[in-house]
């Protein structure tokens, strides 16, 4: 089994729901275990195609999947929540990403592990910060932490009252 992070993110409709809708899939993947759940953030959106704030979250995962497959699931699990095709930098109902996957890193033109944009944002850093605050950049020794205290650029505008918990058959949603 490998460990591997995946972040989440929604800035379109029921925000929340979206986010509850794909842990759940993820949740009922054969191969794949969610460990972990960060708090939810709400974000200013990265890019100029969109104003709508994010919620934006991180998951750990257990899986026995290659991170193509993993890839692969999911992106069919983004199509089932809603996610509907459109420019980068823009609208999206559901978004999740594969932030690292082991001590692997991965560059094959559809995949890049560790996620390119990691060491730059704080909506992802800090969710994935709160389920492991001792975690390195996979082939070095450089604590993710030390990368978010020198980050210039903030997008977190706040943390939500908003708490998945893991249920054994079913993942909940409390707003607290």
């Amino acid at each position: 089994m490998t460990k591997a992070y995946l972040a989440l993110g929604s800035n379109l409709g029921e925000r929340q729901l979206y986010l509850l809708d794909a842990l759940r899939r993820i949740h009922k993947l054969p191969d794949c275990t969610i460990t972990a759940i960060s708090p939810v953030y709400a974000t200013k959106p990265l890019g100029q195609g969109t104003v709508l704030p994010f919620y934006n979250m991180c998951i750990a995962v257990e899986t026995v999947l290659s991170p193509k497959a993993l890839l692969y699931k999911l992106k069919e699990i983004e199509k089932h929540v809603g996610r509907k095709d459109r420019e980068r930098w823009t609208e999206r109902e559901i978004d999740i990403d594969i932030i690292l996957f082991g001590d692997e890193t991965v560059d094959d033109g559809k995949l890049q592990i560790p996620h390119p944009g990691l060491l730059q944002r704080d909506f992802v850093l800090t969710p994935l910060l709160d389920l492991d605050n001792n975690l390195k950049y996979p082939g070095t020794e450089n604590y993710l932490r030390d990368s978010l205290a020198g980050l210039q650029q903030f997008f977190i505008e706040e943390l939500l009252l908003l708490y998945f918990t893991i249920l054994e058959n079913d993942i909940i949603l409390t707003y607290g």
